[in-house]
C-alpha cells in the first residue's frame, strides 16, 4: 500500500514537472521569436555610442582668440582645406605659444557642428613620439580596444581594419604638437591620399616637419596685432574702464612688450590681475630689461616652452647663431652680412675655413631657424627676433657661462665685443 502511494506520488510529480517544463519552453520559444524580430528591426542601432569628441573650448568674448580677425581668416582657409577632397594632410604651424592647439580645437569643434566628418580622433604627440601611446589615444576616440595588445605592428593592423571597417564614414585625425617626422603607416594609417575618407591635421613648431610628412596645405598661425593684443590682455588682466589712468597706461605698455604672443599676453595678464600700481611698474621694467622669466607664472608657462624649442635645435651651431641674434637691439633687423662677419670673427663654426663657407652655413641655419619660427623674416632679406624669444635667449646666455659673449651698452645699442677667445656653444 505504501509502495503504491509512493508510486502515485512520483507519477504525479513527474506529470507536474513535465507540465512546468512545457510552459517554460513555450515562453522561451515565444521570446526567441520576439528577440529575432527586434534584431531585424534594430539593425540601424548596432552602434550605440559615438567616439569621444575633442575637448571643446568655451566661448569667451572678447578674449576668445577665435573672434580676432587674424584668426578668423586663417580658420576659414583651414576649414576650406578640410572640405577639399583632394587634400588629405594639413599642417598648422607657428612659434611656441602662438595658439596652434587652441585654434585646432576650435576647428575640430566647428567641423563637428558642421558635420564635416562622422568620427574624430585626437592624439598629443610631444617631443619624443611613442607609437603605442599615440595608438592608445586614437583608439580610445574611435572605440577600438587594443590595450591588451603589446605589439605595435599588430596594433597597427587592427587600426587599419578599424579605419576600413565602414567605408561610408569620414574621419578627421588630429596629431597635435608634432616635433619630428612620424611614419603614419606605423600607427596604422594608409599611405597619404589612399583613403579619401581620412584627413589628418598636424600642428607643429617646425614647418619642415609638415613638409616631410607630405602635408599638401600648410598654414601659419601668426601673432596678434596691437588691437587684438590689447583686447586679450585687457580681458585676462580684468582691466575695467574705471581703472586709474596710471595703471591703464602701464598696462598698454606691458601689452606692447608682450609682442602679440597670446601665451605671454594671457600669462602676464593673469599674473598682474588686480595687482597694485607698483607691481605693474615693476613688471614693465622686467619686460623692458629682458627679464620676462622674473614675472610670476611666466617662467613655467612661457620661458620653459621657448627654451624647449631652443634645446630641441639639432646643432650647437644653430643655438650659437640664435644667441648671437639675441645680442642685437630689440626689434633690430639683422642682415645676413652682419651674422656672417660675427660668426666668422667669433669662430662659431668649427668646419668653415673661409668667409664664403661661413656664409653658406649661416644661410642654411637661418632657413632652419625660420622654419622653427625662432627667427622671423624682415625687410630687405633681413631677419629679426620676436621680443619674447630674444628675452628668453638672453636669459639662457646669462645662465650658461659658455654661451657668454662680451656685451656693452652704448647709446642704448648692444655692441658685441669681438673677442675670439670667447665663444658661443
Amino acid at each position: 500500500m505504501v509502495q503504491q502511494i509512493l508510486k502515485c506520488s512520483a507519477y504525479s510529480f513527474d506529470v507536474q514537472n513535465l507540465k512546468t517544463r512545457y510552459l517554460i519552453g513555450k515562453k522561451s520559444t515565444k521570446k526567441t521569436v520576439e528577440v529575432a524580430k527586434l534584431q531585424d528591426e534594430g539593425t540601424l542601432f548596432q552602434k550605440v555610442g559615438e567616439p569621444k569628441p575633442p575637448v571643446e573650448i568655451p566661448y569667451q568674448n572678447p578674449g576668445d582668440l577665435g573672434v580676432f580677425e587674424t584668426r578668423i581668416s586663417t580658420k576659414k582657409k583651414i576649414m576650406d582645406a578640410l572640405r577639399d577632397k583632394n587634400v588629405s594632410i594639413i599642417g598648422i604651424c607657428g612659434m611656441g605659444g602662438v595658439g596652434k592647439t587652441t585654434m585646432t580645437k576650435q576647428i575640430a569643434n566647428e567641423a563637428k557642428v558642421d558635420k564635416l566628418f562622422d568620427e574624430f580622433a585626437w592624439a598629443d604627440i610631444s617631443q619624443v613620439p611613442n607609437v603605442i601611446k599615440i595608438q592608445d589615444q586614437l583608439a580610445e576616440n574611435l572605440g577600438l580596444k587594443i590595450k591588451d595588445i603589446t605589439d605595435k605592428y599588430v596594433r597597427a593592423e587592427r587600426f587599419r581594419e578599424r579605419l576600413g571597417s565602414d567605408r561610408s564614414k569620414s574621419i578627421l585625425v588630429i596629431l597635435d604638437d608634432v616635433w619630428e617626422d612620424i611614419v603614419l603607416e606605423t600607427i596604422g594609417f594608409p599611405s597619404a591620399g589612399d583613403d579619401k575618407r581620412l584627413k589628418i591635421l598636424l600642428t607643429s613648431r617646425d614647418k619642415d616637419v609638415c613638409k616631410r610628412m607630405k602635408a599638401q596645405r600648410i598654414f601659419d598661425v601668426n601673432i596678434l596685432n596691437e588691437k587684438e593684443s590689447w583686447e586679450l590682455f585687457k580681458e585676462k588682466a580684468e582691466i575695467s574702464d574705471d581703472v586709474t589712468n596710471d595703471i591703464k597706461g602701464t598696462a598698454e605698455e606691458v601689452t606692447k612688450e608682450c609682442g602679440g604672443l597670446p601665451l605671454t599676453l594671457v600669462t602676464v595678464g593673469k599674473a598682474l590681475n588686480k595687482k597694485s600700481e607698483h607691481v605693474w611698474k615693476n613688471a614693465l621694467e622686467e619686460l623692458r630689461n629682458s627679464r620676462v622669466a622674473y614675472i610670476r607664472g611666466v617662467q613655467k608657462l612661457v620661458y620653459s616652452r621657448i627654451e624647449l624649442s631652443y634645446n630641441y635645435l639639432e646643432s650647437d651651431e644653430a643655438k650659437s647663431l640664435l644667441l648671437l641674434c639675441s645680442l642685437f637691439p630689440k626689434d633690430h633687423e639683422i642682415s645676413t652680412d652682419d651674422m656672417v662677419r660675427y660668426a666668422w670673427g667669433l669662430e662659431l663654426f668649427k668646419d668653415t675655413t673661409t668667409l664664403i663657407t661661413t656664409r653658406y652655413k649661416v644661410n642654411s641655419i637661418i632657413d632652419n631657424l625660420k622654419s622653427c619660427y625662432l627667427l622671423l623674416s624682415a625687410d630687405n632679406g633681413c631677419v629679426r627676433l620676436h621680443d619674447v624669444i630674444r628675452d628668453v635667449c638672453l636669459q639662457i646666455a646669462s645662465k650658461d657661462k659658455h654661451a657668454y659673449i662680451g656685451l656693452k651698452e652704448r647709446n642704448g645699442q648692444n655692441m658685441i665685443t669681438m673677442n675670439r677667445t670667447m665663444q658661443l656653444v
